[in-house]
């Protein structure tokens, strides 16, 4: 099967989200450096999985959950991964600022955009940097769900 993963996003400026980073992955971590207006991805920790083999079934390898008070951005969140996805999907930038960890099967890449440009990054790990073609086969067949409670 093949197992596509959201591991990390950077937001640099995004409906009113600034310079934040999330991890939704409970093995891999990342982080990012910015020196002189220059980004480098880091791995910060990997950590032991305590969920047993299996866990999820064969269909469903993890789960990520925001949690946080009423108006802490957990749907702004999701609306922006919703946003670059489709953009992504397009075959074309999104015009914020960020980065993505990406994982497909056992292959990390990474994108990073500003304004609808490619953003030059810099890592030592062994993740290659996505081309809009490469997006376009990673999103062509993603399926994302969104729940909430909230009525609107």
């Amino acid at each position: 099967m093949n197992r596509k993963k959201l591991l990390f996003m950077y937001i640099g400026n995004s409906y009113g989200i600034q310079e934040e980073e999330f991890n939704f992955s409970t093995i891999e971590q990342f982080c990012l450096k910015k020196v002189n207006n220059v980004y480098s991805i880091l791995k910060t920790k990997r950590s032991e999985n305590t969920t047993p083999s299996d866990f999820w079934g064969e269909k469903i390898s993890d789960v990520s959950l925001l949690i946080g008070d009423n108006g802490s951005g957990k749907t702004t969140i999701m609306r922006i991964i919703c946003q670059w996805s489709s953009c992504f999907f397009q075959g074309r930038l999104p015009q914020d600022k960020g980065i993505m960890v990406l994982q497909e099967n056992d292959s990390l890449g990474f994108i990073a955009f500003d304004k609808g440009q490619e953003l030059s990054v810099t890592t030592n790990l062994e993740i290659k940097q996505y081309s809009e073609k490469d997006l376009i086969d990673f999103f062509h067949d993603l399926r994302l769900i969104y729940f909430s409670n909230s009525m609107s």
